[in-house]
């Protein structure tokens, strides 16, 4: 992956977690929380009437409307005598408005606005208690739509006892939610099943693939508004809810690209429009020139066009697609995929037809979820495929890469890490290596004097001793018959290199001290660093530069031997 495809996927992520925070920062206006009561539920949304007599439309509201005396819409019912109190329940949606009873106002919401959330404040859950009375009243409702698009609405108008109103409500959506839920937990279990099992041929695409699960199920099970009905935080999941709205357009691509051999080009397309999409209409709502309602087309227009350009990418790539071992390893799931893209189409129509229907979400829940039970099974077989293979191949590659003696990885690793620091040198990725040689003195003394068993137990204890220093802060490798490499890579790499150098010291001592072998351990050795601040550009071939610093440590480490080796004739004389 390119390093400014990260930087355009990190920018973006930074933008939805920014408006996240934004959203969790203000007032949340939460509605009254009403007492639990057991009353018989009684449907109360017929006989509304206006106070020309004619019967009143309560579920397409316009600011277009309104009395132009009062610049409001007032909507009224009998309300019969009653030996007890009452609740009146309904959900309502981008109006202001207040109730009154017998001339008196018993309700009034108008809740402050919210900028992170427009002018409205989405769906809310309104129970509003009515005093018993022994005499008919005629029960009003003053209505203050608050855009001129007929996207008003009060239903699911009831009255009666509050716990029946929320168990029914619950009961009707529940299956809904659940399936909106399930699809979040199963994309939370994939996704830290793709962190903690690396398969590289799977891993890169279950992450994207978990990621569009979750803000599938999270953006879905706002549509059922149990959340709104169970915590009354309407402009919160109303600011969330037109958030992932924008954003959800770059999951589907990115997912897609992921899975099939398809540039990233069109990822990076439709991730810049979508930064665009947001950065414009944020900036439209906050200068007050456009709400997010009355530009609520926009991120719909950018759906539209994502699943078309899906379609024709699969279309056009018919022919040349090569499924990787991933999600798509067969048509079913291709198929699975296309049928969830053609539902979400259907549901933002349905949406944009009838803007007040309670679940605009349920095509799109139903075939993503089919889709996540297809994807699922595949992923299953193909974990356990690779998991085997990889064991497999575990097993080889120690073999391979493995020093038998010491259990140090061995030239032939070696060989494999250098090629891999070189690239990244080339990319920008390290900026600071250190290459640190060493040379385990007296090896063919030991040899010579007392056989090559007391030599291999004098490579293995330095073995120990190298991988001991520098566990926490290097690669280390056994390159020759007596020659270790290490790499460190990162800032202060010199600083982290003299800490390891010290515990090497220690070590060194402590193996003298306990006299389990006839020679003492010692090394000489050598370092060299490659920092990219000292350079103007990126090296255009980082194996040299590592051949580079390798050549300078090594003759670093030579002219500490012969230091070492001149110091002990002195010694001797």
């Amino acid at each position: 992956m390119k390093k400014s495809f990260i930087t355009v996927e990190i920018f973006c992520l930074i933008l939805l977690l920014f408006n996240v925070f934004l959203i969790s920062i203000n007032p949340l206006n939460k509605l009254y929380e009403p007492t639990i009561t057991n009353e018989s539920l009684d449907p109360f949304c017929g006989d509304w009437i206006y106070a020309d007599g004619s019967k009143a439309n309560l579920y397409k509201l316009s600011a277009q409307q309104m009395d132009p005396s009062d610049g409001s819409i007032t909507a009224y019912h009998k309300l019969f005598p009653n030996d007890r109190d009452q609740t009146l329940m309904f959900r309502s949606k981008g109006l202001n408005f207040s109730v009154s009873l017998g001339g008196n106002v018993v309700y009034y919401y108008f809740p402050k606005q919210v900028m992170s959330s427009g002018k409205s404040y989405g769906n809310a859950f309104n129970f509003i208690p009515l005093p018993h009375s022994d005499f008919e009243r005629m029960l009003e409702i003053k209505i203050y739509p608050i855009h001129d698009d007929f996207s008003g609405l009060i239903d699911y108008i009831y009255i009666g006892g509050t716990g029946h109103y929320i168990r029914n409500f619950i009961t009707v959506n529940l299956l809904s939610f659940s399936l909106s839920m399930l699809t979040v937990v199963l994309g939370a279990i994939i996704l830290i099943i793709s962190s903690l099992i690396k398969l590289q041929a799977t891993s890169a695409e279950m992450r994207s693939f978990a990621l569009l699960s979750i803000m599938v199920g999270i953006f879905s099970s706002f549509s059922t508004m149990i959340p709104e009905l169970l915590f009354g935080y309407s402009t919160f999941f109303h600011s969330i809810d037109y958030l992932f709205l924008i954003f959800f357009p770059y999951p589907i691509i990115r997912y897609l690209c992921s899975i099939l051999n398809i540039k990233t080009f069109y990822s990076k397309l439709i991730c810049s429009i979508v930064i665009i999409d947001y950065l414009v209409l944020c900036a439209l709502n906050y200068l007050g020139i456009s709400d997010f309602h009355e530009t609520h087309m926009i991120p719909y227009l950018v759906i539209f066009i994502t699943i078309l350009l899906i379609f024709v990418l699969i279309i056009y790539n018919r022919k040349n697609i090569h499924f990787k071992k991933g999600v798509l390893t067969s048509y079913s799931v291709l198929i699975g995929f296309a049928v969830t893209m053609a539902s979400v189409l259907i549901d933002i129509l349905r949406y944009l037809i009838r803007s007040g229907l309670y679940d605009y979400t349920i095509f799109t829940r139903i075939g993503f979820f089919i889709f996540l039970m297809l994807a699922l099974t595949k992923y299953i077989s193909i974990i356990q495929q690779e998991t085997k293979l990889a064991s497999t191949n575990q097993i080889y590659r120690d073999l391979a890469f493995k020093d038998i003696l010491t259990g140090l990885e061995n030239r032939a690793a070696f060989s494999e890490e250098e090629t891999r620091l070189g690239n990244q040198l080339s990319e920008g990725y390290i900026t600071e290596i250190l290459c640190c040689q060493l040379d385990l003195n007296n090896l063919k003394l030991a040899n010579d004097r007392y056989g090559h068993a007391v030599g291999d137990n004098l490579l293995k204890s330095a073995a120990e001793i190298i991988k001991e220093a520098f566990k926490d802060e290097g690669n280390f490798y056994r390159i020759g018959g007596d020659e270790f490499i290490v790499f460190i890579c990162g800032d202060d790499s010199e600083i982290r290199y003299n800490r390891c150098l010290k515990i090497m010291f220690d070590l060194e001592n402590e193996s003298e001290y306990e006299g389990s072998l006839p020679i003492p351990i010692s090394f000489a050795y050598g370092s060299a660093v490659y920092r990219r601040s000292d350079y103007k550009e990126l090296p255009k071939n980082g194996i040299k530069v590592l051949e580079k610093i390798e050549r300078e440590a090594d003759l670093a480490m030579y002219e500490q031997k012969k230091i070492m080796k001149q110091n002990a004739e002195a010694y001797d004389l």
